[in-house]
């Protein structure tokens, strides 16, 4: 009976743990169920408030979809393209902080989000596909341009449309034609005005040509500007008034400066002459050299005569003294250096004089002459060519054994006959000393520096009627100098600038030659400007200097281009180019270019190729587009001078292609002594095989070649004519 009690007992325990239980789990989801239609009324409430701050951002995106349909019905420049992601930043960065829930709810967010983040490469394809639109509508508008049918690429530069445009053309490929095909393209496709694009070319001659293939040819009314008339122009607008042209070019001044300003000046005269003497010309480093004759060939373009015989000879000649006038000729431009510092500095010496004591018995070796003798001291001096290592890199292994045995010999040898020998090296030219060293030696043995009588050697180089070959190329290198310190838009207050920097360079041997130069140029300069300050005139590069001023003070412009056009840009310069940003600041212009950097050749007039190279560097965003396709030259003479250009790492990879073909597009002739019988057959192999009526061009190095053909031409056949520049040849059937 008891246990029945428990069992009853524990049973009925057991149904109210189960009920309990029951009663919990109903409970709890209960519970589960209320708070999921609390959650359900919360995210209601949150897509609610999400729709109120979604729905102007959704707006905007519906915006952004037209934006980007209306852009690619055209060509998108970077300036579009920038600007759209500029529009559309904020409501990206929206997006970013909005939750989850917002961007699963709201697709059309996740797809705005993709897209921003592709919008440069939308407006690639976009581009690309406008640019095949374009082509495929314009099928016949590019069969006749100038009478002329366009290639590929041609086409494409022509409806390329971006901000700045740089376009690499090699010779002959038809650079003028795509010009002329953008000019059309613009008027007549884009709608703009021919007054909105301004065409520069570099010479007069080339402006007129493109402005007769535009006006005439194509009939749009547009006239080709050079920089020059272009500054001009500017200038003239500012003013009301048209500037006077310095009638006085500057080589007049710098001839007249020389003639009359330093004639009575010791300081004037001692720093021409010291300069034109020992630091004109820069030797190079000994190990840029790879052989003994690439050191020839280089030493073979320097006057290696040096000042002693200029001067003496010339003296003898005045006194009509009946000997052989005979110029002293050194081996190398160092040597013309410890010359005529020699020289200059009043120390007598005689040029590889015989040694007076036998050498060895070694009958294979020449009798010795040592570079320089001191008679006055009987002091000798060798200058070797030598590395700090005793190397000579630029000699085969076995003749630098022989020359560095040589070296060792001769020492002996003024051992052995107790003779004084002084040492140079050319490494002490690298390290820009060599001067330095020289004097300090010089001093040790007591030899005395007595400057000599500098104005009969200036006189002698500077003065007479036939004046001194080299001293032209000095008056040269200065008229250089002052066209490049000014078409870089540099004034006189730039010199103190240089001045300052000079203590920076490394060399000793530049720093003194940069000294001695700055010296002479500075008051040639100050002339020059003097001059045109008192004819109230200008030159060539104030008319860009000045109207690159005037544009960028004044605030407002009467110019209103939308493209500027530049042909042959290989050969802008640094003030050139500031004139050209000027106006493209002001009027927001879109700049193409169309250039070569193979034909950059007029570094000597201020053209600098880094604004080329580094096209987008200066003008910003670019894209670069190439013109292959030559019509000039056989293709087997474009890989070869492709293969001659493309040593020079520094410039823009293109691969010119050519339908012609000449299996043999270069032909050498060999000649034993006289280079003009050589000459004179090839010119027959010409005319015979093109007929006399064949164009030649002849390359000199300069106009002494010229002269030399004239003089050594015994049958008269050729002849210059002035009025035609050129050479006429009379062939002989």
């Amino acid at each position: 009976m008891g246990n029945s009690i428990y069992i009853i007992l524990f049973m009925c325990s057991l149904i109210i743990i189960y009920y309990s239980i029951n009663l919990i789990r109903i409970r709890k989801k209960a519970l589960e169920m209320e708070a999921i239609e609390k959650a359900k009324e919360l995210r209601q409430e949150k897509l609610k408030q999400l729709e109120l701050l979604i729905s102007p951002i959704i707006k905007q995106i519906k915006q952004f979809d037209k934006d980007k349909s209306i852009l690619s019905n055209y060509y998108i420049a970077n300036t579009e393209s920038t600007l759209l992601k500029e529009n559309y930043q904020n409501i990206f960065n929206q997006i970013k902080e909005l939750p989850e829930l917002a961007l699963n709810n709201w697709g059309v967010l996740k797809k705005f989000r993709e897209q921003y983040l592709q919008i440069d490469d939308w407006v690639q394809k976009a581009n690309d596909i406008f640019i095949q639109k374009e082509l495929n509508e314009l099928k016949i508008f590019f069969q006749n341009i100038d009478n002329k049918s366009l290639d590929l690429q041609q086409q494409i530069a022509t409806v390329t449309n971006e901000d700045n445009t740089l376009i690499l053309a090699g010779a002959g490929s038809g650079k003028t034609l795509t010009i002329s095909a953008k000019v059309k393209y613009l008027v007549e496709r884009l709608g703009v005005h021919p007054d909105e694009i301004l065409l520069i070319s570099f010479t007069s001659a080339s402006a007129e040509e493109m402005t007769e293939r535009i006006q005439k040819k194509l009939g749009i009314p547009i006239t080709a500007k050079t920089f020059h008339k272009l500054g001009l122009n500017i200038i003239t607008a500012f003013g009301n008034v048209r500037p006077e042209i310095s009638e006085m070019d500057l080589e007049k001044t710098i001839q007249h400066y020389f003639s009359e300003n330093v004639v009575n000046n010791k300081q004037k005269i001692s720093d021409i002459v010291n300069f034109y003497s020992m630091y004109l010309n820069v030797p190079k480093d000994l190990e840029e050299f790879d052989t003994l004759g690439e050191f020839h060939q280089d030493q073979s373009t320097y006057n290696l005569v040096t000042l002693k015989s200029k001067i003496e000879n010339n003296e003898a000649k005045l006194k009509q003294e009946h000997r052989t006038l005979n110029l002293e000729r050194v081996k190398s431009l160092e040597e013309v250096i410890i010359a005529n510092f020699l020289f200059l500095n009043g120390i007598r010496y005689e040029y590889e004089y015989l040694y007076p004591f036998k050498a060895d018995k070694d009958k294979y070796r020449k009798a010795y002459r040592p570079d320089f003798y001191l008679p006055d001291y009987d002091i000798y001096l060798e200058h070797f060519g030598i590395t700090q290592d005793y190397r000579t890199p630029w000699l085969s292994k076995i003749e630098e054994a022989k020359y560095v045995e040589g070296i060792h010999w001769k020492r002996k040898l003024h051992q052995e006959n107790n003779t004084t020998l002084i040492e140079t090296y050319s490494y002490l030219n690298k390290d820009g000393v060599l001067l330095k060293v020289l004097k300090q030696l010089l001093q040790k043995q007591g030899v005395q520096f007595n400057t000599i009588d500098l104005r009969v050697v200036y006189k002698r180089i500077a003065l007479q009627q036939n004046e001194e070959r080299q001293f032209k190329e000095l008056k040269k290198l200065i008229n250089s100098f002052i066209t490049l310190f000014k078409s870089n838009g540099f004034t006189e207050k730039d010199f103190l600038r240089i001045e300052t920097q000079i203590p920076l360079i490394k060399s000793h041997f530049i720093q003194e030659r940069t000294k001695l130069f700055l010296s002479i140029v500075k008051p040639v300069y100050s002339a020059y400007q003097e001059h045109l300050k008192k004819q109230n005139a200008i030159d060539f590069n104030d008319m860009i200097n000045i109207a690159t001023q005037l544009l960028t003070v004044n605030s407002s412009s009467s110019y209103k281009y939308k493209y500027i056009i530049i042909d042959e840009f290989q050969d802008i310069s640094m003030g050139r180019y500031r004139l050209v940003k000027a106006i493209k600041d002001k009027t927001k212009a879109k700049v193409m270019a169309v250039g070569d950097d193979w034909q950059s050749i007029y570094r000597f007039a201020g053209s600098d190729l880094e604004l080329f190279i580094q096209f987008e560097e200066y003008f910003g965003y670019t894209k670069l587009l190439k013109i292959e396709q030559t019509y000039r030259n056989s293709q087997e003479l474009i890989n070869v001078a492709a293969k001659f250009v493309k040593k020079n790492p520094k410039q823009l990879n293109k691969e010119p292609k050519s339908a012609k073909s000449l299996l043999q597009p270069i032909k050498i002739y060999g000649y034993d002594k006289d280079i003009l019988t050589a000459f004179i057959k090839a010119i027959d192999d010409i005319v015979q095989n093109f007929g006399e009526n064949a164009e030649i061009m002849i390359l000199g190095r300069n106009t002494l070649d010229l002269k030399y053909l004239i003089e050594k031409d015994i049958d008269k056949r050729f002849r210059y004519s002035s009025s035609a520049n050129a050479i006429i040849c009379s062939y002989n059937k």
